[in-house]
């Protein structure tokens, strides 16, 4: 291995860290001016959620649930949807105690869960998960992306057959008609396998 092999090899080395705390402080900085929310249709119900966190996110009890029958105009939807962005939250690193705990996210998933189908009255999580969509919804600088999923397993939805241009975009300033209109058309690019 040559000299200059190796000096290259150990400047790459030496910057490493450098560069890994600069994108990490890049990531931060974005994430915190960043807000989260998600959605879930049935053909029943909506289910507008808060997200929240560090780096990942939870869904946040805080944030509330909006719930909303299928026949609720898109100015009521909208208005769902920009009061759960409107409580997502950054929380510092040390200030996260349990939020992103893993026995707390399924307690608090199950939860939500047996709020749903108790209110509902489904008999089965199937019959609640069978048909559902899902769309997580970010808010960063003024743009509002909605991001359509695939319903792979009965409680799992993953990018599957997804593409990016499947994504609505619209502008923060937008009615909130024009944003509940917007969710609509993003359901309506959901797939399902299950």
């Amino acid at each position: 291995m040559s000299i200059l092999i190796i000096l290259k090899r150990l400047k790459q080395l030496l910057n490493f860290p450098y560069r890994r705390s600069y994108d990490s402080e890049i990531k931060s900085e974005i994430f915190e001016r960043c807000k989260n929310a998600g959605c879930v249709f049935n053909g029943d119900f909506y289910s507008v959620t808060t997200y929240s966190g560090y780096r990942s996110l939870n869904l946040d009890p805080l944030g509330g649930n909006h719930m909303l029958s299928p026949g609720t105009s898109d100015e009521e939807l909208g208005v769902a949807v920009f009061s759960a962005l409107s409580k997502s939250r950054f929380i510092p690193y040390e200030n996260l105690g349990d939020f992103l705990d893993n026995e707390k996210r399924k307690e608090r998933y199950e939860q939500w869960v047996t709020e749903m189908m108790g209110f509902h009255r489904y008999r089965s999580r199937r019959q609640l998960f069978k048909k559902m969509n899902s769309c997580n919804i970010r808010l960063l600088d003024g743009v509002i992306t909605i991001m359509p999923y695939g319903h792979e397993k009965l409680e799992l939805w993953t990018g599957k057959g997804i593409v990016e241009s499947d994504n609505v975009i619209i502008s923060a300033d937008s009615s909130p008609a024009e944003v509940g209109a917007a969710l609509r058309l993003a359901f309506s690019r959901c797939r399902s396998y299950v």
